[in-house]
Order: structure tokens, then C-alpha cells, then sequence
């Protein structure tokens, strides 16, 4: 019976979307048959998965329900936009689904996550390396990757290895034997004895551990720079800098990571012409609405158009804006939700974070907590850095609004970190009852 009452705002939910996708087709002239079974399939999905959560007590049953309930907004608007990218995007969202169930059940039975650093950081540079020579050139960013006839970009999945890997160096007591490892590298390696002794005296004090994490952080930031993703470095420098700052004692780390970051930006910003772009772009997008500023420009109309209660669904304009479908599809809500439905998706994604730092507070293990705290985090920025930019908060930066944007790779990766949340949210014999 307990079970049955959690459905409740399931079937909220469920209602909102009947009748959001009930007026856009029906407001139309004629109906699109097969983009109704699609959204009657992404319903039905969202139904059995949710159940599936409720009924087998896989964790946290919130954290679906608030992304079942954003991920259905997005293709909502996509429907309004692109119904042939909203069925693609709803396709992406049966695969996510797949690597939810998948990753949530090797994250809850394989118990050596901890100690697998090394493969994070090998995964993960092989990724950045790979893209930096065979990758394409996307606006500007070498980022993608075509793999027959699918396009990825592998820094959505790096993000995950990234907070992973921290959370691992953060979290590994110190003063452990490495017998094991010596004795391989003895007999394997003997040329790598003296500097291998070396980093792991040096990883086994607080000051140096915290260089090597420091190190480890900027060779990401160092390769995204590279590709020229300057978004994505933003993003990951924020995950790291929180994590410093909650995990670690060392303090001034953060004035060294703080002055580090400045500089780097200063340094982009004199030697890139892209990012004097944005930047000039931010400060006046209206002086060139016909080049440069037309998206933050149009972004803006799109907005003021919308005013508090929106011009109604089907009502708006949002193809005006371009990248509406991916980067701007924050518009696209704003403008035919008006004020009100774009809070209603601001505080979704706020509440998604609190439920992310909650798991962290109350599970015990402290590689868990740091995980789940750093998928928080990230969710938080991602959805503060692209919402900022379209709002001219900050400058534009071209990252994805979580589970909201067309994309596979970035839907594909938020399902994946979101297993991860739920499988630490499910470990009821490492879950605190203080909270």
C-alpha cells in the first residue's frame, strides 16, 4: 500500500504531459499520427520505469520523477520545433533508459569503484586524445567523434570518469601498503621503481596528494582548452573547485586553484579571438544582431515575448532562435511558458541538485558521498553555466541544458549519472538516518 502511495505524483506528472502534448497536436491543423504513438511510448515509458523504481526500491524515486518530468518538457518543445528531432531524441531516451538499468546494476554489485583510479584517468585521456586527432570541428570546438554514422562527444562520458576519479584520489586513506603494486612494477617495470616510490610517498602526504589532484584536474582542463571547449573546462574546474573545498583541509588550494583558473581565463581571453567574441557578445549583443549577437539577441525577443504566463504552446515563434533545438531550447520554454513555466523548470533542476547533496549527506562511505556530491554539482553548474548564457546572465557557453536538449551523448551521459545517484541512494546499509 506504501508503494501504491508513492505513485501519486507519478500520475502528476503523467497528466501535465496529456495535456501539453493533448494541445499541441490537437491546436494543430492536422494531427502528426505517428509523433502521437511517439509520445504515447515515451509516457508508457516513463510509466513502467517509474513503477520499476517504486516497486523493486532501487533508491531515491524523486530523482526520476523530477527527470522524467524535465526530460518530457524538452521533448514537448522539441514536438513544437521538430517532430521528426523529437522522435529521435525520444529513440535516445529508450537507450538511456537501457544504460540507466544497466550502469545502476554494475554500479550496486561491483564493490571496487574505489580503487579503480587508474583506469578513470587511463579512460579518459585516451578519449581526449583520440578526439584531438581524429575528432571533427563543430563551431569552432574539436569535440566530436563519428563513430558509424553516430556522433559523439566524449566529453559528456568524461565528465563521469572526471568526478569518479576525484572522488576516488579525495578519498583513499593514506599510508596504504603498496606492496602489490611495487612487487609488479619490480618485476614488469624495474626502470619505473625509483620514480613510482617517489609519487607514492609524495600521494601518501596531504600536501602532495592534494598537487596530484590539482594536476590531475588541470590536465583535463588542459585538453579541453585544446579542443577549444572552454565551456566544458569551465564546468569541470567548478566540480573540482567544490569538491577541494568540501573534501580537503588545505585551504589556500583553493586561492592557488582560484589564481590558476583567472589566470587561464585572462590568458584565453587576450589570446583567442572566439572568446573576445563572446565576451563582446555578452556586453552588447544588440550591436550585432545581425552576426554575432542574433542568437542572444533573438534569445532575449523570444523571452520578452513570452512575459510572464507565455504566448501559449504552439503560439510562440521559438524557431527564430537559432541552435533552438539544442543550446537554446531554454528560449523555446520561455517564450510559450512563459516566466512561470521556466521557474517551474529552474526549480526542478533545484531540487534534483538538493536531492543529489541530500544522498551525499546521508550515505557514509566517503567515496559515495564524493561522487553523488559531484554529480550534484555538476547537474547545478551545467544547468546555471547554459541558462546564464541564454539569459545573458554570463557569456555563452556552448553546453547542454540537462535532459532537456537535443543530443544523444548528453541524454545518453545525464541517464548514466543519474544511475550512479540512484544506486548510492539504494545502499540502505550505508545510508545515515541523521538527515
Amino acid at each position: 500500500m506504501r508503494n501504491f502511495r508513492k505513485l501519486t505524483p507519478l500520475f502528476l506528472v503523467l497528466l501535465m504531459n496529456i495535456l501539453g502534448f493533448g494541445i499541441l497536436f490537437f491546436s494543430s491543423a492536422s494531427v502528426d499520427t505517428q509523433a502521437l504513438y511517439y509520445s504515447l511510448a515515451l509516457l508508457g515509458l516513463v510509466l513502467v520505469s517509474y513503477m520499476l523504481i517504486v516497486f523493486f526500491s532501487m533508491g531515491d524515486h524523486y530523482l526520476f520523477l523530477i527527470v522524467s518530468a524535465l526530460l518530457t518538457v524538452g521533448i514537448l518543445m522539441l514536438f513544437r520545433l521538430d517532430p521528426t528531432q523529437a522522435m529521435t531524441q525520444i529513440t535516445w531516451f529508450y537507450v538511456g533508459m537501457a544504460g540507466f538499468y544497466a550502469v545502476y546494476i554494475l554500479f550496486r554489485k561491483c564493490k571496487a569503484w574505489p580503487k579503480l583510479f587508474p583506469f578513470y584517468a587511463l579512460i579518459a585521456f585516451f578519449l581526449f586524445v583520440f578526439t584531438l586527432l581524429f575528432g571533427s570541428r563543430v563551431n569552432g570546438a574539436k569535440n566530436w567523434l563519428s563513430l558509424g554514422g553516430i556522433s559523439l562527444q566524449p566529453s559528456e562520458p568524461i565528465k563521469i570518469l572526471f568526478i569518479l576519479g576525484l572522488a576516488a584520489l579525495y578519498t583513499a586513506p593514506y599510508g596504504r601498503p603498496h606492496d602489490r603494486l611495487f612487487a609488479f612494477t619490480e618485476k614488469r617495470l624495474p626502470r619505473l621503481m625509483r620514480p613510482l616510490k617517489f609519487l607514492m610517498r609524495l600521494y601518501d602526504s596531504q600536501t602532495g596528494r592534494q598537487l596530484l589532484i590539482m594536476v590531475y584536474a588541470f590536465l583535463h582542463l588542459g585538453f579541453l582548452v585544446l579542443q577549444r571547449e572552454w565551456g566544458s573546462a569551465v564546468l569541470y574546474f567548478l566540480i573540482y573547485f567544490v569538491l577541494q573545498f568540501v573534501l580537503s583541509s588545505k585551504y589556500y588550494f583553493l586561492l592557488i586553484n582560484a589564481v590558476l583558473a583567472m589566470g587561464g581565463g585572462l590568458l584565453g581571453y587576450k589570446f583567442m579571438s572566439h572568446i573576445q567574441e563572446r565576451v563582446a557578445i555578452w556586453r552588447d549583443p544588440f550591436s550585432g544582431t545581425n552576426d554575432l549577437g542574433y542568437q542572444i539577441a533573438q534569445s532575449l525577443y523570444a523571452m520578452s515575448a513570452g512575459g510572464f504566463s507565455g504566448t501559449g504552446i504552439g503560439q510562440g515563434q521559438p524557431w527564430r532562435v537559432p541552435v533552438v533545438k539544442s543550446d537554446f531550447i531554454f528560449s523555446a520554454i520561455y517564450e510559450e511558458l512563459g516566466m512561470l513555466g521556466a521557474s517551474a523548470v529552474v526549480l526542478l533542476f533545484f531540487l534534483l541538485v538538493y536531492r543529489g547533496i541530500k544522498i551525499s549527506l546521508m550515505v557514509k562511505t566517503p567515496f559515495y558521498k564524493a561522487v553523488a556530491l559531484g554529480i550534484a554539482v555538476m547537474f547545478g553548474f551545467q544547468t546555471l553555466i547554459i541558462i546564464g548564457g541564454v539569459t545573458k546572465l554570463i557569456p555563452l557557453t556552448g553546453i547542454t541544458l540537462p535532459f532537456m536538449s537535443a543530443g544523444g551523448s548528453s541524454l545518453a551521459t545525464s541517464f548514466a549519472s543519474l544511475a550512479i545517484l540512484q544506486a548510492i541512494s539504494a545502499r540502505e546499509e550505508d545510508m545515515s538516518d541523521d538527515i
